[in-house]
């Protein structure tokens, strides 16, 4: 079997066909998986890819036509034998394993999780779809829609990138949002705040966030509070209850990602922070313990770099008059909310690695590529996060 030119069946196989052959359950090819039957060969397309296997014999077709939801691995092995007696049942069910190590196989009774309701089930259909992509026979493609509803969110900021993020949320199927803000709605806001209208001009985001997220969903536990954060005390408090956090609050902007750090680290709470820089917009993510904090990124900064050092200790100080216009352009504020919720996805399901960590991602408008802007290491002797833990999702 050949994808991309590349062997995918080798002679030795990773998973034991003795295992295989203990599932009980009935398999299936999964519905977003297509077979093409061609004379002596067979494509098979999938995830964007298509998967070339010759097959003069017959072999696969036969294992394929059986692959319909009603047979076992062992019902198949042995209707198999029977067909071709020239194939040993370790040969038959290794083709399984194969097919399984390519995310092509589902099991015809998986059941969905008890924490989904039908509601969930129905709404969030095509999540589920995406989410079996990445199961093997042995996962279940109910558990990652369960993690991202019962995940503890604290969201800070609800401006231009938080707006998209509540909504981004929602869709996804999160329910458990602590969301802050301390702004009122103005017109220039609304070149870019999805949540708001004209209507809204002067109320407080919060409560205009709230009114405009429950419409869209109902069935929300969500916490909207009006504050303005002055400290690292202050999302300390905060984050009581939660989980992860998101934050795209841009007040003041140096600071609030030290203060930030400091109180997701003491905690071991992941974050991720992201945010617009005129033609470019910038994200990354933390998980304390695994990887290297904002304090190890200005560590290295200072390492290698003293006039770099001495540019943030610039900013620092001129970040608190707050005077500085802020740039915004609603195709990169949809660009890096969409990079910053399927980070979170990441973090929170487990379903592939985080791309953000010890790194600050950039978009930039004139190419829309995503490159590293910074790169550091984490830092085993920091103050912060070098003797953290934190266990992965």
């Amino acid at each position: 079997m050949q994808k991309r030119g590349k062997q995918l069946f080798p002679s030795k196989k990773i998973d034991s066909f003795e295992n295989m052959l203990m599932l009980n359950s009935p398999i299936k090819f999964k519905p977003t998986v297509q077979v093409f039957y061609q004379p002596n060969k067979i494509f098979i397309r999938s995830n964007g890819y298509f998967i070339t296997i010759p097959d003069d014999n017959g072999v696969f077709k036969a294992t394929f036509e059986l692959l319909d939801g009603q047979h076992t691995v062992k019902a198949i092995s042995e209707k198999l034998i029977t067909q071709f007696p020239e194939a040993s049942e370790e040969n038959l069910t290794d083709v399984i394993c194969d097919l399984d190590e390519q995310y092509l196989l589902e099991k015809s009774d998986t059941a969905p999780s008890k924490i989904l309701t039908d509601y969930d089930l129905e709404r969030w259909h095509r999540n589920l779809d995406f989410f079996n992509s990445y199961c093997r026979l042995s996962d279940n493609k109910y558990g990652a829609q369960a993690k991202i509803k019962q995940a503890r969110i604290l969201l800070l900021g609800l401006g231009g990138l938080g707006s998209h993020i509540l909504y981004d949320l929602v869709a996804l199927g999160a329910t458990d949002i602590r969301a802050v803000d301390f702004d009122k709605i103005d017109l220039t806001n609304l070149n870019r705040q999805i949540l708001y209208g004209e209507d809204n001009i002067g109320q407080l985001k919060t409560e205009a966030a709230e009114q405009r997220i429950k419409q869209f969903c109902s069935q929300l536990d969500v916490d909207f509070i009006n504050h303005r954060i002055s400290g690292a005390a202050d999302i300390e408090r905060l984050l009581e209850g939660r989980e992860i956090v998101i934050c795209v609050a841009d007040k003041p902007k140096e600071h609030i990602l030290n203060w930030l750090n400091e109180a997701c680290t003491k905690q071991g709470i992941p974050f991720i922070n992201g945010g617009l820089d005129t033609q470019r917009a910038v994200y990354c993510s933390v998980i304390p313990g695994q990887s290297g904090c904002i304090h190890c990124w200005k560590t290295c900064v200072e390492a290698k770099s003293g006039d770099s050092a001495n540019l943030l200790q610039a900013e620092s100080a001129a970040d608190a008059a707050e005077s500085q216009p802020a740039p915004a352009i609603v195709p990169l504020v949809s660009a890096i909310t969409s990079f910053v919720v399927a980070e979170f996805v990441r973090i929170v399901t487990n379903i592939a690695k985080p791309v953000a960590t010890n790194k600050l991602l950039s978009v930039d408008f004139d190419t829309m590529q995503v490159k590293p802007a910074e790169v550091w290491q984490r830092q085993i002797d920091c103050d912060y996060c070098g003797k953290g833990t934190h266990d992965a999702y």
